[in-house]
């Protein structure tokens, strides 16, 4: 066998090395993304289901991201609108002599405007701007009362399951009117209220839809709001239960 001989049956050798570890490659390759993508219906599969007993926090979002589109770290912004029940509880301020009042629960209303910023896959900041009306009694007279606030909630929010999230954070609120309704005659008692409340909020949200959401809500006066300043002043600090519907922009 000649040297040209040799050379050529090397060239097939190495020709046909070359070829098969190519071969072998593709399948390799295509035996890996076939598992992968197993892996990954097999996760939507069990979520969809509600089979999955725990997932990190990473993958629950990933998978979320799959099925959804959504991006949890994406900025949004919404409005909210709800049902306000309130209590002014006066046992907590100075109340003129009064003691052992009973509460008196009244409905009022709430509007506003909601923006989340995400800080990673679980913690939010929720910045809000609402207008709200807090209403109760002085039950000894009795003397109802209506407050109308800016308020403006800073709160952090926590995801502990794809559509839940717990709230908890400070609100502030600025007065903008009050009214007193002694035996049917109105009276604004805006000029001798108290202008500013500072509190604490508790609270719930669910997801609905990537768009509709329900909020509820604990709210607790940490300042007694005065009354009436220029003469018989009373003092009182509200608790209030809040629930309302929303939509966030996508």
């Amino acid at each position: 066998m000649n040297n040209y001989s040799c050379f050529r049956i090397n060239i097939s050798v190495n020709h046909s090395y070359y070829f098969l570890s190519l071969c072998y490659f593709f399948i390799s390759f295509n035996s890996f993304s076939q598992i992968e993508s197993d892996k990954s219906t097999d996760i939507v599969s069990k979520v969809e289901n509600s089979e999955v007993l725990y997932q990190s926090p990473k993958e629950i979002w990933r998978v979320s991201n799959y099925k959804t589109g959504k991006n949890p770290n994406k900025l949004t912004f919404g409005i909210r609108s709800g049902l306000n029940v309130s209590n002014m509880n006066f046992n907590k301020g100075y109340s003129f002599g009064y003691d052992n009042l009973a509460p008196v629960w009244r409905s009022g209303f709430q509007i506003g405007l909601i923006l989340d910023i995400p800080l990673n896959d679980r913690f939010l900041i929720a910045q809000e701007y609402s207008l709200s009306r807090v209403r109760g009694a002085f039950s000894p007279v009795p003397l109802y009362l209506a407050i109308d606030y800016l308020s403006i909630p800073l709160l952090l929010k926590y995801r502990i399951l794809r559509n839940t999230s717990i709230i908890f954070g400070p609100h502030f609120e600025l007065l903008i009117d009050g009214f007193e309704n002694n035996q049917g005659k109105v009276n604004n008692i805006s000029k001798t209220t108290e202008e500013r409340s500072v509190g604490l909020t508790f609270g719930i949200e669910i997801l609905f839809s990537n768009h509709i959401f329900f909020n509820g809500r604990y709210m607790h006066g940490l300042n007694a709001i005065g009354l009436w300043q220029r003469n018989s002043r009373r003092e009182f600090k509200y608790e209030m239960f809040q629930m309302s519907l929303g939509y966030r922009f996508q």
